[in-house]
Parts: C-alpha cells; sequence; structure tokens
C-alpha cells in the first residue's frame, strides 16, 4: 500500500503549489479497483480526508472504487483523454502500462495477496479458498471462509512464496472458491457503472499476474 501513498503524495504535492491561492476548492477525480471496505480503500480515503484537512479544504479527492470506470488500462485512457484526474493503480495494472517496472523485487521472499469475495446466493456459502501458482511456485495455504448472505463481501490474506530461485518473467496466479456443498467459481465480476456508462458486468478468469 505504500507505493498508492507515494504516488498520491507526488500528485497533490505538484497541485499545491498550483492552487493554493484558488477561491473555490479543487475536486480531483480518481479511480481505482479496489473494493469498498476493503483496507486499500480505507487507506486512500483517510489519505483523502487528512490531505483535505491540510489544504484546509482547497483539495479534495473524489474517488469512484469497485473498478467502476473499467479495468486500469481503460482508466489509463480515460486519464490520457482528460476525463480523469488520476487513479490508485495496482502493481500489476503498473505492470499492463509499463512492462519494465520489477514487480517481485529481486531477493524478495514473500508477498501478500488481498482477495475479495463476493456472495451471490440467496443462501450462506462456505468453503476454502485456493491459489493456483505457477509452476515451481510453492503453493499458498488454502484459505476458509464463510459468507452469510448476499452481497456481502469477506477480504482474505494470502501470503505468497517465492520459489528459492526466481527468473524474470511473467507469472499468473488463478484463485478459487471451493465450495463445501460442491461446486467451485473461479471467475471474477467486474461491473462498470459509472454516470454516462451504463451498467454492464464484464466476466473475466479471477487471475492476477506478477
Amino acid at each position: 500500500m505504500g507505493w498508492i501513498r507515494f504516488a498520491i503524495g507526488l500528485f497533490v504535492l505538484a497541485l499545491g503549489v498550483r492552487t493554493a491561492s484558488a477561491d473555490a476548492p479543487v475536486v480531483l477525480r480518481l479511480g481505482t479497483l479496489a473494493i469498498d471496505g476493503s483496507r486499500y480503500m480505507k487507506d486512500v480515503l483517510a489519505l483523502s480526508q487528512e490531505l483535505e484537512k491540510r489544504t484546509r479544504g482547497a483539495v479534495r479527492l473524489d474517488w469512484v472504487s469497485d473498478g467502476r470506470l473499467g479495468d486500469e488500462r481503460a482508466m489509463a485512457d480515460l486519464i490520457t483523454a482528460g476525463k480523469l484526474d488520476g487513479g490508485g493503480f495496482s502493481e500489476t495494472g503498473l505492470t499492463v502500462l509499463v512492462p519494465d517496472m520489477i514487480v517481485w523485487r529481486a531477493g524478495e521472499s514473500s508477498r501478500h495477496l488481498e482477495v475479495t469475495l463476493t456472495s451471490n446466493s440467496a443462501a450462506a456459502v462456505a468453503g476454502r479458498l485456493t491459489i493456483a501458482a505457477p509452476p515451481g511456485w510453492p503453493a499458498p495455504e488454502p484459505r476458509p471462509f464463510s459468507i452469510a448472505k448476499r452481497g456481502e463481501r469477506q477480504f482474505l490474506d494470502v501470503a505468497l512464496s517465492a520459489p528459492p530461485r526466481l527468473a524474470p518473467g511473467r507469472y499468473a496466479f488463478r484463485a478459487a472458491a471451493i465450495l463445501d456443498g460442491g461446486g467451485t467459481v473461479a471467475e471474477a465480476i467486474r461491473a462498470i457503472d459509472y454516470g454516462y456508462i451504463p451498467l454492464t458486468p464484464q466476466p473475466e478468469p479471477a487471475d492476477v499476474s506478477l
């Protein structure tokens, strides 16, 4: 989460010099894939409140969360077109925009992945979350989950460990929810729903790439 604070800090610092004498507050529209209620979203909202306090209301950040503006490449296109002021990009998203960026640092033995499970079942569901690791990578421990009703979410933290010898490249991890009653869900649904964009569900594999 440190990289998000760092990126926004630089952006706001440059903006503060330009708008310090403005009479009306500047409202910046920012997009993110972060889910409402996740620790990432809590952090950026706390940062937004601190920014508004320090600028005495001169600068406010208006976050559009849950990926309602599309994926990170779509958000980058909106920024380029002047329709979005910025965004909180994941490391995976940054590697799409800047392929040469190092994601898993040399010598780093482990990292953490936060997975959000959302139930669309009228009945309670329970099971375990599994992460299929790339060949040669240690398999992460399955994480149990239990969701009481439709629309509820559960955030699970999964520890990823690198193999002893990690060669440069792109590695894909696939998440799957194994239900106690039988069945497997390994698909993510991204809902684009903002302003002039009609509600559009986009099914996609529940993958993350490093």
